[in-house]
């Protein structure tokens, strides 16, 4: 609890009141420098008509968490969620698919 605290201590004001948007915001205005959904911040710079953004896009790099002293990634993902819409053209392929990847040898590294 003491680390916590002294933590906070050094974020920037009203993270506790972030949302999901938040600290893409952050990122994209450069009051943070890492974060851990680093995709949608890459997609938005990306697709943005802001050379400043376009260029920032060029800089974001991915990377999984360090590794720890039990050896192997411990890091969890976000839930994933897949769903088909009624109204699907092929739903029998998309599930078909959908099964596909959600296998675990799809789903976990090596």
């Amino acid at each position: 609890m003491e680390y916590g605290k002294q933590l906070y201590n050094t974020f920037i004001p009203g993270t506790l009141s972030w949302n999901d948007a938040s600290n893409n915001k952050a990122f994209i205005d450069g009051q943070i420098s890492l974060t851990n959904n680093g995709i949608s911040i890459y997609y938005v710079a990306k697709t943005s008509n802001e050379p400043r953004l376009q260029e920032m896009a060029k800089d974001i790099q991915h990377a999984l968490f360090p590794i720890g002293p039990v050896g192997r990634p411990t890091q969890t993902m976000s839930v994933t969620q897949m769903m088909l819409f009624k109204y699907s053209k092929y739903p029998e392929a998309a599930k078909a698919y959908v099964q596909f990847m959600m296998k675990p040898i799809n789903t976990t590294r090596g």
